[in-house]
Protein backbone atom coordinates (compact mmCIF):
# COMPACT_ATOMS: atom_id res chain seq x y z
CA UNK A 1 0.00 0.00 0.00
CA UNK A 2 0.97 3.47 -0.92
CA UNK A 3 0.05 6.63 -0.59
CA UNK A 4 0.13 7.54 -4.38
CA UNK A 5 -3.55 7.86 -5.35
CA UNK A 6 -2.52 8.38 -9.01
CA UNK A 7 -3.22 12.34 -8.76
CA UNK A 8 0.40 13.15 -8.63
CA UNK A 9 1.16 12.82 -4.80
CA UNK A 10 3.90 11.24 -3.63
CA UNK A 11 4.21 7.68 -2.81
CA UNK A 12 5.72 6.60 0.54
CA UNK A 13 8.67 5.70 1.37
CA UNK A 14 7.38 3.54 4.19
CA UNK A 15 8.43 -0.22 4.48
CA UNK A 16 5.49 -2.49 3.10
CA UNK A 17 4.39 -5.21 5.47
CA UNK A 18 2.19 -8.06 3.98
CA UNK A 19 0.30 -9.65 6.65
CA UNK A 20 -1.78 -12.80 6.28
CA UNK A 21 -4.41 -13.12 8.73
CA UNK A 22 -6.38 -16.73 9.20
CA UNK A 23 -8.92 -16.82 11.23
CA UNK A 24 -12.75 -17.58 10.89
CA UNK A 25 -14.17 -14.85 12.79
CA UNK A 26 -14.04 -10.91 10.96
CA UNK A 27 -14.13 -9.39 14.32
CA UNK A 28 -10.74 -10.92 14.92
CA UNK A 29 -9.35 -9.86 11.47
CA UNK A 30 -10.76 -5.87 12.04
CA UNK A 31 -9.53 -5.82 15.46
CA UNK A 32 -5.48 -7.04 14.63
CA UNK A 33 -5.94 -4.60 11.29
CA UNK A 34 -7.12 -1.78 13.93
CA UNK A 35 -3.96 -2.36 15.63
CA UNK A 36 -1.43 -2.62 12.84
CA UNK A 37 -3.09 0.97 11.16
CA UNK A 38 -1.09 2.22 14.56
CA UNK A 39 2.42 1.24 12.72
CA UNK A 40 3.70 4.29 11.49
CA UNK A 41 6.88 3.58 10.44
CA UNK A 42 5.07 0.75 8.30
CA UNK A 43 2.93 0.56 5.57
CA UNK A 44 0.66 -2.76 6.34
CA UNK A 45 -1.61 -4.83 3.70
CA UNK A 46 -3.44 -7.41 5.35
CA UNK A 47 -5.35 -9.95 3.36
CA UNK A 48 -7.60 -13.17 5.28
CA UNK A 49 -7.87 -16.52 4.57
CA UNK A 50 -11.10 -18.38 6.48
CA UNK A 51 -9.16 -21.83 6.49
CA UNK A 52 -6.22 -23.10 5.94
CA UNK A 53 -7.29 -24.37 2.09
CA UNK A 54 -8.13 -20.50 1.51
CA UNK A 55 -4.14 -19.79 3.67
CA UNK A 56 -2.52 -22.38 1.33
CA UNK A 57 -3.87 -20.83 -1.53
CA UNK A 58 -2.54 -17.54 -1.10
CA UNK A 59 0.79 -18.60 0.13
CA UNK A 60 1.59 -20.15 -3.13
CA UNK A 61 0.35 -17.17 -4.62
CA UNK A 62 1.69 -14.08 -2.69
CA UNK A 63 4.27 -13.04 -0.46
CA UNK A 64 3.58 -11.93 2.97
CA UNK A 65 6.46 -10.91 5.74
CA UNK A 66 4.05 -12.04 8.83
CA UNK A 67 1.41 -15.18 8.95
CA UNK A 68 -1.12 -14.89 11.88
CA UNK A 69 -2.72 -17.91 12.80
CA UNK A 70 -5.89 -18.28 15.06
CA UNK A 71 -5.61 -20.66 17.63
CA UNK A 72 -8.49 -22.43 16.28
CA UNK A 73 -7.26 -23.55 12.88
CA UNK A 74 -3.90 -24.81 14.88
CA UNK A 75 -5.33 -28.53 14.35
CA UNK A 76 -5.70 -27.74 10.67
CA UNK A 77 -1.89 -27.36 10.36
CA UNK A 78 0.65 -30.24 10.47
CA UNK A 79 4.33 -30.36 10.88
CA UNK A 80 5.90 -29.92 7.43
Amino acid sequence: MNTDSGKGQEKSDKKVIRVLIMTGCSNDAAALRRYMSDFHRYNVETKCAANIAQALYRLRNERFSLIFLDSRHASDVSPI
